[in-house]
């Protein structure tokens, strides 16, 4: 998106309508083998996660002045647990008035040993 970026001159917008009490929107990017290709067929895959336990996470975000309440926002981590079974980690919220500023930063907890295989931004409202 062009323009609201301290640094820069463009950002990656993130639009959502969150209806209902319990509403999430959540983006986020792989930082290993996603969910649909642990089953892939063919040929084996191996790979090693980018993100590990210990590492610091930090975002900037700006939230757009014409939203009507403010905003939840944390960053997350998933896992592979049990069973390859996906598990959420969440930072912690902060709350982000209409067109503010706001830095998260957040050191990954400790997995368990638990390969991280995506990390994103989690926003909700009250």
């Amino acid at each position: 998106m062009e323009g609201h970026s301290r640094n820069g001159q463009r950002s990656l917008a993130i639009s959502y309508d969150l209806r209902g009490p319990d509403a999430i929107a959540r983006v986020a990017t792989p930082t290993f083998i996603p969910p649909e290709g642990i089953a892939m067929p063919g040929y084996a895959l191996y790979a090693s996660p980018i993100l590990h336990s210990g590492q610091t996470l930090r975002a900037s975000l700006g939230t757009d002045r014409t939203n009507k309440f403010p905003v939840l926002c944390r960053l997350f981590v998933r896992t592979y647990g049990p069973g390859d079974a996906a598990t959420l980690n969440s930072g912690p919220a902060v709350s982000i008035d209409a067109g503010a500023d706001a830095d998260l930063t957040w050191r990954v907890p400790d997995s368990g040993g638990e390969p991280i295989f995506a990390v994103g931004l989690e926003v909700t409202s009250a």
